[in-house]
């Protein structure tokens, strides 16, 4: 037999009250909390000595040390389980960064459109790829029906090329590179 409870005004009114007025927690509860904090303080603690043993860079450690172990005692965990190898990754993007984190806002604001501009003349050399031979083999964009286009990313090891749309604000295209500009404009003509 099922059981069916109805909720009369009185109930409804109580259940709000109780909402409202949480119960406090029990001793217990509060003893059990501190014992949990005081052996993530500790873990803590050893993580930061840990991060230093493994050479972590110094502004990091401080950084953590001042959000302290209620803020950043999962990223210390996290950071002092790391192989050797990420910790040097992590030191060297550390590294490139710091210039911008460090920078005042004026050279901030240089280094920005000192970016952009990199930005737009690299997008301008992509675009320069695109020769009226290939973009005419490329069929519309199956997003927004506006041309497509291939864009070269010269990688360090070999040339790159990515089908995309034309249109910036459509945003459609393959995020897998391909090794020739054939292989990109049949890989974005088979798409539907």
């Amino acid at each position: 037999m099922k059981t069916i409870s109805i909720i009369t005004p009185e109930i409804a009114k109580e259940k709000r009250q109780a909402a409202k007025n949480p119960p406090l927690p029990s001793a217990t509860d509060i003893a059990e909390t501190c014992a949990v904090n005081m052996e993530r303080s500790k873990q803590f603690d050893e993580n930061i000595k840990t991060l230093a043993r493994r050479g972590v860079i110094e502004t990091v450690i401080k950084e953590l040390e001042a959000t302290g172990f209620v803020g950043a005692w999962k990223q210390a965990e996290e950071l002092a389980s790391a192989t050797d190898e990420e910790i040097a990754a992590f030191n060297a993007a550390w590294e490139a960064i710091k210039p911008y984190i460090d920078a005042s806002p004026q050279e901030q604001q240089r280094r920005n459109e000192r970016d952009a501009e990199k930005y737009m003349k690299l997008q301008e050399e992509q675009k320069a790829e695109n020769t009226p031979e290939a973009v005419q083999k490329l069929k519309p964009c199956p997003f927004c029906g506006n041309g497509g286009e291939i864009r070269k990313n010269n990688s360090p090891e070999k040339a790159l090329y990515e089908p995309k749309c034309s249109d910036i604000a459509c945003g459609g295209g393959i995020t897998r590179p391909y090794g020739t500009q054939e292989a990109a404009i049949e890989a974005w003509n088979k798409r539907k």
